[in-house]
């Protein structure tokens, strides 16, 4: 993170959508002010917004619309491309920090869940090392692979702390206890973590939790 702003909303009644606009404006001049502070030519950049209103707006010609949409959106389109913008769910949108607040409880625990995963990766390096011959040793910083193994591991484990009944019965191609708590997932064993029997599966590159 390289920087952040918020505003509080004008005293003036203006809608939702107008309020969301004004604040996809506000990342558009912030994402200018960080290039020229830091000196660095940006190429390529990509904005976030979960307004879809905001959005059809920005992909479409500023002339279009009313002198408040229009002269922000035109501003829009001379400092960025409107392919550039896409859309974020509200759920996920960490703009939303700066105005509905943040626990930082949740933040904490983020950070220890990442420290603990760093910990243990480098624990499973050592074990791994002195299994090995001086040559064949790894040395460095921990790789994204070395990381996403520790992760899985942990993942594993929670599940088998946590479902123990249901990975026995798929490990015995048995069916699951009626009373699962996650029956209506239509759990499935690969490469020992359970994962819910959707299409999402067939994705390559779709991140664990998903």
């Amino acid at each position: 993170l390289i920087a952040s702003k918020t505003r509080l909303s004008p005293l003036k009644a203006i809608s939702i959508p107008r309020l969301e606009l004004m604040g996809a404006l506000i990342g558009v001049r912030l994402t200018k002010q960080v290039s020229t502070a830091l000196e660095i030519p940006v190429k390529d950049s990509t904005s976030w917004v979960d307004s879809m209103n905001v959005l059809h707006w920005i992909h479409g010609r500023s002339r279009d619309y009313k002198p408040f949409v229009a002269h922000r959106v035109g501003e829009i389109h001379d400092e960025s491309c409107p392919d550039q913008w896409k859309h974020v769910p509200t759920e996920l949108n960490p703009a939303d920090y700066g105005s509905r607040g943040r626990n930082a409880c949740k933040e904490l625990k983020v950070e220890a869940r990442k420290q603990e995963i760093r910990v243990r990766s480098w624990v499973h390096r050592f074990i791994n090392n002195c299994r090995r011959s001086r040559e064949e040793s790894t040395h460095g910083e921990l790789t994204p692979d070395e990381v996403r193994s520790t992760e899985e591991i942990i993942i594993q484990k929670a599940q088998h702390e946590s479902y123990p009944d249901e990975i026995e019965a798929l490990k015995q191609n048995r069916n699951l206890p009626k009373k699962s708590s996650i029956l209506t997932f239509t759990p499935i064993l690969m490469d020992g973590l359970l994962r819910s029997n959707t299409r999402l599966r067939y994705a390559e590159h779709l991140p664990n939790r998903v």
